[in-house]
């Protein structure tokens, strides 16, 4: 049986023991024949490690300057191995950052032994700048303001391009400005701080004209912003708020954009149409004013759209580059179409009438011509114009030097004569037709009175009387040689002397007579005379 005990109220039972302390250990055997045997056993234990360091601590805030470097070693039994928290290795540390480090050393019996070492934090100093950029470009309104935190006393800034501008600058341009700081340890503090150049606020456009033939409002003008600080606020003239207009009209479109910095811009732009299509037809026509021919040429001139034009003619002859000219010599409608660049259409209906060259002509009348058969002086005529054809223009001249451009002219003759009348007919295209006539005028009446008349009933000149044509009121006188009246009539008609004075038969001899009548026109025709009763 064993039985063992030691330091600290160590006991056992077991024939072997192990993770003692040190101290005496004693051991007592028995046999199974009581027989006693003792043991006593020393555990020594090898003095403690321990290790000589030299930490040397950050001076500046936000430096990892420190070190720590073991010096010695002693205790436990060499050699050593060291390990260390921040899993470096050596017995040297450095660039360290505030913080615990723990050293671990184990020897060669295994046995080791933690020594933390703390790098404190050395004071704070620092700096809280606010910078403020440019607003807009070209102001140079921004500034820099330096916040300290911390540091020990007393603290001086230089500025690289301002030694003496202080802890807030202003108005301060695009561009780079650096600046040390250095407090009473010394610790410094050097900071770049940059100034950006804001580009220009600069507005352009993509425009998109209201070209679609049927959709006036098929315009858009999509807007382009550079520069500047986004995001942008968009006011259009319109009300419209958005960055782009789409499905506008034609119009003149003012964009008033700021930028997030409150700086401003205005552009404009114009979304076109083309003026309404319209078609013109202008006619060049060649005549032949002797052979009464022509030949019409039309040509097409369209106006708005968007050019080049295509012409279709429904009928003619057509040329030109785009089909602008069409010659035909046939009536009739004929259906000009143009389209235009943006497949736009429009028609024109040309109704071709082509004038027709006729020939001048013309009839007379009047009273005296239709009741006796003459023109006479002081009877008006009526010229009736019966030219043919698609005439403009008709000039009288009636020979005695006047003139009328009347179509049915009536003119008076006051004289006898013999007079050129001319029909002068003017055509389109300056075709002019005349027709010549001799005209003769008389007096307008014919009076034959007889110098001897013989009564006897042989129904030859058996009455004395006045032979006559286009007159009237009548007053027929007859008188004998003493001057005594043997007979007299008067009235529209007069039937003659018979030769008798009061119902008995006159002597033979010479008589005398007086005769008064109006012409048809009014005038007073008065004749005398003598002639031969014969019997």
């Amino acid at each position: 049986m064993f039985s063992w005990t030691g330091p600290n109220g160590f006991v056992n039972t077991s024939q072997n023991i192990d993770n003692l302390f040190a101290g005496v250990y004693n051991l007592t055997v028995t046999d199974n024949s009581g027989c006693i045997d003792a043991l006593q056993v020393e555990i020594i234990q090898n003095s403690q490690i321990d290790i000589d360091v030299t930490a040397i601590e950050i001076m500046c805030y936000g430096d990892n300057d420190a070190s720590i470097t073991i010096n010695t070693i002693i205790g436990g039994v060499p050699p050593y191995d060291i390990a260390w928290s921040n899993f470096a290795t050596g017995n040297v540390q450095s660039n360290l950052s505030p913080g615990t480090y723990t050293i671990t050393i184990t020897d060669s019996e295994n046995c080791s032994r933690d020594f933390p070492t703390v790098i404190d934090a050395p004071p704070i100093f620092l700096i809280d700048p606010v910078v403020t950029q440019m607003s807009c470009s070209g102001e140079n309104d921004a500034s820099i303001t330096l916040n300290f935190v911390g540091g020990v006393d007393s603290v001086t800034v230089v500025w690289d391009d301002d030694a003496t501008a202080g802890t807030e600058r202003n108005n301060l341009a695009p561009g780079t400005y650096s600046v040390t700081i250095t407090d009473g340890i010394p610790c410094v503090i050097q900071e770049s701080f940059t100034i950006f150049n804001i580009l220009p606020l600069e507005l352009s456009a993509n425009i998109t004209n209201a070209l679609d033939c049927d959709n006036t409002n098929s315009g858009a003008v999509n807007l382009l912003i550079q520069g500047g600080t986004p995001p942008f606020d968009v006011v259009w003239s319109n009300g419209s708020v958005t960055e782009d207009l789409i499905n506008v009209p034609p119009n003149t479109y003012v964009a008033n954009v700021t930028d997030a910095n409150g700086c401003e811009i205005q552009g404009s732009w114009d979304v076109i149409r083309f003026d309404p299509l319209v078609l013109n037809v202008e006619t060049r026509t060649e005549v032949d004013c002797e052979t009464k021919s022509l030949n019409q040429t039309f040509i097409a001139m369209a106006s708005g759209g968007v050019p080049p034009f295509q012409y279709n003619w429904s009928s003619g002859t057509v040329s030109g580059i785009n089909n602008e000219m069409m010659t035909t010599n046939e009536d009739g409608l004929v259906i000009l179409e143009v389209v235009d660049s943006q497949g736009c259409t429009t028609d024109f209906n040309l109704n071709v009438e082509s004038p027709v060259l006729g020939d001048p002509d013309f009839t007379i009348s009047s009273f005296g011509f239709l009741n006796f058969g003459v023109f006479a002086i002081q009877d008006p005529i009526e010229f009736i114009n019966s030219a043919t054809g698609d005439y403009e223009s008709i000039l009288w001249d009636f020979g005695d030097g006047s003139f009328s451009s009347e179509e049915n002219p009536i003119h008076t003759y006051f004289e006898i004569g013999s007079y050129i009348v001319t029909q002068r007919v003017t055509y389109p295209f300056g075709c002019v037709y005349e027709k010549i006539i001799t005209l003769i005028i008389e007096e307008g009446y014919k009076l034959i009175m007889p110098n001897a008349f013989t009564p006897n009933e042989d129904g030859l000149n058996d009455r004395f009387g006045p032979e006559y044509i286009g007159l009237s009121s009548l007053e027929f006188y007859i008188y004998d040689t003493w001057g005594s009246l043997v007979y007299s009539d008067f009235g529209d008609a007069i039937e003659g002397w018979d030769g008798k004075v009061k119902d008995e038969e006159a002597e033979n001899g010479n008589y005398y007579y007086t005769f008064t009548a109006k012409t048809f026109y009014g005038n007073v025709i008065k004749k005398q005379g003598a002639f031969v009763y014969i019997k």
